[in-house]
């Protein structure tokens, strides 16, 4: 076909017939162009950033514990495993070593 052969091209992204100069090129396509828009294919691009974005940005909180928080959950955890009726399956050793947190 080519890049020439038609004057208009739907859109996959906003379902509209669009000129072919809206459409960016694609070498793999049967017709050379991508299959959105421009603008459609700007959007499509930029909506993995705006997710990644906004987990940098604090809107997503990740838990924060300080030293002290953590070993109080070390020693709950520690005194749940010790009890025969509350042990869990999970092997918690890794714990209760001497290594500094940091």
């Amino acid at each position: 076909m080519g890049i020439m052969s038609k004057s208009t091209k739907t859109c996959k992204g906003c379902n509209t017939k669009k000129p072919v100069k809206a459409f960016g090129k694609n070498k793999s396509s049967n017709d050379g162009l991508q299959s959105r828009c421009k603008t459609c294919f700007k959007n499509y691009k930029q909506k993995p950033r705006l997710i990644n974005s906004r987990k940098l940005d604090g809107v997503i909180p990740k838990p924060k514990f300080n030293r002290e928080q953590l070993l109080n959950q070390i020693e709950k955890i520690r005194q749940r495993e010790q009890n025969a009726e509350t042990k869990s399956e999970n092997n918690y050793d890794f714990l209760w070593t001497n290594k500094k947190f940091y």
